[in-house]
């Protein structure tokens, strides 16, 4: 009996304490390039998806390059611009093209992401150059072009972008 009490008492104790805080993530390494990915103060929901959306993709390139939470931390800046859909154009007569959806010519909503890159004085405009189709994976997918087109930009001033953090 004492036993039982002695445990109640002791989870009691330990459900009132405060729980320790997880420890802060490491730093990036030093090799890495550290991006922030920003909707640019808009509230616009779909903005801020891509913008989740891209920074998870700037994060999985891990030799590369590596997602920070702040603006103050980064050395590139990323702001997802702009979120539309265009309808690309039917050609009558021809059968579905490899990478389209089969059933004919029927149009199907192309997703397209433009961001704006920001090192020092340079300014760079992007915009997604794969066919994304207009769901949640089709964005994904625009993301992660622009998360490659972004690590090929990065690799062009690369020395620069380290030897500016001194």
């Amino acid at each position: 009996m004492t036993l039982v009490v002695s445990l109640v008492v002791a989870c009691a104790v330990q459900a009132g304490a405060p729980k320790p805080t997880p420890p802060a993530p490491p730093p990036p390494k030093p090799e890495l390039i550290r991006v922030y990915v920003d909707a640019g103060g808009d509230d616009d929901k779909d903005l801020i998806t891509s913008a989740r959306d891209l920074a998870e993709a700037v994060a999985d390139r891990k030799k590369s390059l590596a997602s920070v939470d702040a603006e103050e931390k980064a050395d590139v800046t990323v702001e997802v611009v702009q979120r539309f859909t265009e309808i690309p154009k039917l050609v009558i007569g021809i059968g579905s093209r490899p990478g389209e959806p089969p059933g004919g010519a029927t149009p199907a909503k192309i997703g397209r992401l433009q961001i704006r890159i920001r090192f020092q004085a340079m300014q760079v405009s992007l915009q997604n150059k794969n066919k994304a189709y207009d769901n949640a994976r089709g964005w994904k997918s625009a993301a992660e072009d622009l998360a490659e087109q972004i690590d090929k930009w990065v690799g062009q001033y690369r020395a620069e972008i380290i030897k500016s953090r001194r």
